[in-house]
């Protein structure tokens, strides 16, 4: 069962698919996480990469969020998203974008588009593996950028693939543990003096 923890939707439960292939975030590590982010929630644009049932995205909105793009690659997950959206009357102030989170990645920031909270699930890699699914995003939201100032990124990812603390423009504030699970913190630099995003060298967009 995943359900809304909190806001004007607390207690609705959402729809799930009957798929071990989503991993929707639990209770507790998702109250931990808005716990944390509370601040910065009321009238956020949000971004929610790799969405599986909406859960992250839909807690947002229910708190104040004034806005959420839900992107997610399985054609019948997105429609689970809409339906879960439609049944609580949030297709107004929300999308749902069918595809890979990279790539949408990259489109997105073709558009022009800027988040406040961009919010990412990704598979867990394998031990080993060279490059898990969370570094390849991290690499793409480093080089495309989707950022509004003072922006937040937050990445959920096993204890097992532990992300760089740094990547160019991506810095590490703050990381918290739960069982498995790693939730990762990010802050944007900028530049001090024109509070624009500092842009790498060779970075063409």
């Amino acid at each position: 069962m995943v359900r809304i923890i909190s806001g004007q939707f607390k207690s609705r439960r959402l729809l799930v698919p009957r798929s071990r292939r989503v991993r929707p975030t639990s209770d507790r590590v998702k109250e931990a996480l808005f716990q944390i982010l509370a601040p910065r929630i009321c009238d956020a644009s949000v971004l929610d990469l790799y969405a599986g049932t909406g859960n992250l995205g839909i807690e947002a909105l229910s708190r104040g969020a004034e806005s959420c793009c839900f992107v997610e690659r399985m054609p019948a997950f997105c429609a689970l998203i809409r339906e879960n959206l439609t049944r609580l009357e949030l297709r107004a102030n929300s999308r749902v974008l069918c595809g890979g989170s990279i790539g949408m990645v990259k489109r997105l920031h073709a558009r022009g588009e800027r988040f406040t909270l961009v919010l990412a699930d990704p598979p867990y890699g394998k031990t080993g593996e060279e490059e898990s699914e969370c570094k390849k995003l991290l690499r793409a939201l480093d080089r495309y950028d989707i950022f509004s100032p003072e922006a937040v990124l937050v990445i959920e990812h096993y204890k097992k693939d532990p992300p760089p603390r740094n990547i160019a423009r991506l810095m590490l504030s703050i990381q918290r543990r739960y069982g498995d699970t790693v939730v990762s913190f990010y802050s944007i630099l900028h530049d001090e003096n024109t509070g624009v995003r500092i842009q790498n060298p060779g970075d063409r967009g």
